[in-house]
């Protein structure tokens, strides 16, 4: 037991200033980049990336208690619905300090903001109308309904898709692209196009004698390396396997005999690139390459990546398709491929709901107009909690124009399954961080705190809260 929480509470004045801090800080880190016209973030470190959502940048923010909720605010809802992050975790730091500035104190606002929650959600399923999938998605999209278009083309053709076995890679492209395998990377290119068995190796594969007499000159350790080498590649070869992926290292000396003699090896392979070969093929991963049997094979064809991208693809009978995004350098590439993940699971969403809402600012402003008309026939104090979420949406109208720099914005569509997950859990979010009443502090364990006194564990004087004699 590393600790135990006791019962110290921070005064609530405090705590409310860190969460009324914490809120704004949320807000002005957001705001800036929040709509098509938003400024984009680069995050540095030892590979620094260029971060289009700034909800995927404030993951990359060091954590604090504070700013947790927001950060796992953040991811879940880029998870869930790949869009609508900075909607969604602006919108509750608005909520959190509007509550928190109030005169008229914080329980109005955990009684009001669950009835604000179910008026702003009624009233964006009010504006909801049927709309074709690709312009629906399209406001998700960085490139708009071409790139939607391009995306949803690869997941009509099947009633159910596996979003988690579709991997996305970045390179030269000018639009999204749909490859019918999985990529490849072999040290040296195959022979030719076809088919091909597979062998997939979960560790690295080292060759070493196993008899110390086998070591006893350098010309003996040399020559028996070498015959084991040749021994495992006839083992592979007799096999008829045409392509080895390896987790880790490949002896550079067996490698090299594999491909001397047509096998095409590829060597660091990701762990879940492996897995999604291994649901392609049908083969089985193995530590040890000498074990594999004919049934462990899986069977694929080898086809050359487009020309421009360059490589070689897995093509197999089981799922294995790849999304290829538009990234042209290597600072380029990471935001690519979280733009893609994104896109995909908005996509999932839009699928599953094609209706739309009108974008560009038009549902952030009416549904403030219907809180606001809600909070005249409101109970209670719940009319300052509906005004004050009216205020935060109107906030987000402005935040679009703001970003804009007086340009018009021209009309748009919003994916309402994505706005609507957005909502939800902003508002979840805020009202669970309003509702807190108090912070305490965590230290380290002790004799006083774990037996209730500093005496020796099973004191013959029996001192309050000891632990029993003999235990």
């Amino acid at each position: 037991m590393d600790g135990v929480l006791h019962g110290r509470h921070a005064a609530t004045g405090d705590l409310r200033q860190l969460q009324e801090a914490t809120a704004a800080w949320v807000e002005a880190f957001l705001g800036p980049g929040y709509g098509p016209h938003g400024g984009a973030k680069l995050v540095d470190g030892p590979e620094p990336l260029w971060v289009r959502s700034p909800a995927m940048a404030l993951r990359e923010v060091q954590a604090t208690p504070d700013l947790a909720p927001y950060q796992d605010l953040a991811a879940r809802v880029l998870a869930a619905a790949g869009d609508g992050g900075t909607t969604s975790v602006l919108l509750a730091a608005r909520l959190v300090r509007l509550a928190l500035t109030s005169d008229v104190g914080v329980q109005a606002f955990v009684q009001g903001y669950p009835l604000a929650r179910r008026q702003a959600l009624a009233a964006l399923s009010a504006l909801a109308h049927p709309a074709d999938p690709a312009e629906a998605l399209a406001g998700a999209s960085p490139g708009g309904a071409a790139w939607s278009r391009a995306v949803l083309a690869g997941l009509a053709d099947a009633s159910h898709v596996d979003l988690d076995a579709i991997e996305v890679v970045a390179g030269p492209a000018d639009q999204p692209e749909w490859l019918p395998g999985i990529p490849l990377e072999p040290q040296r290119a195959p022979r030719h196009e076809g088919p091909a068995r597979v062998l997939l190796l979960a560790s690295s594969w080292s060759v070493k004698p196993r008899s110390s007499a086998q070591w006893r000159s350098a010309t003996g350790a040399f020559a028996a390396e070498e015959a084991l080498r040749r021994q495992a590649a006839d083992r592979v070869t007799g096999l008829g396997v045409g392509v080895v992926a390896c987790t880790g290292a490949i002896d550079e000396g067996l490698a090299g005999l594999l491909q001397d003699r047509g096998v095409a090896v590829a060597t660091d392979v990701a762990l879940s690139r492996l897995r999604r070969l291994a649901a392609a093929t049908g083969a089985t991963p193995l530590a040890n390459a000498l074990h594999a049997t004919a049934a462990d094979l899986g069977d694929a064809r080898l086809q050359r990546r487009p020309h421009r991208t360059g490589g070689w693809l897995v093509c197999g009978a089981g799922p294995g398709r790849t999304l290829l995004m538009p990234g042209g350098n290597a600072m380029a590439r990471a935001g690519a491929i979280e733009a893609g993940e994104r896109l995909l699971r908005a996509a999932g969403l839009v699928l599953a709901d094609a209706r739309a809402v009108p974008g560009a600012g038009a549902w952030q402003r009416e549904i403030a107009a219907a809180l606001l008309r809600a909070a005249d026939a409101a109970p209670g104090r719940t009319p300052f909690a509906l005004r004050a979420a009216a205020e935060a949406f109107l906030a987000l109208d402005r935040d679009l124009a703001r970003n804009a720099a007086g340009q018009a914005v021209a009309p748009t569509l919003d994916a309402f399954a994505c706005v609507r997950r957005a909502l939800a859990s902003a508002f979840d979010c805020a009202q669970a961080i309003v509702r807190l009443d108090a912070r305490l502090d965590k230290r380290p364990s002790g004799p006083a705190g774990l037996r209730g006194g500093l005496g020796r564990a099973g004191s013959p004087k029996g001192m309050p809260g000891d632990l029993p004699p003999l235990m």
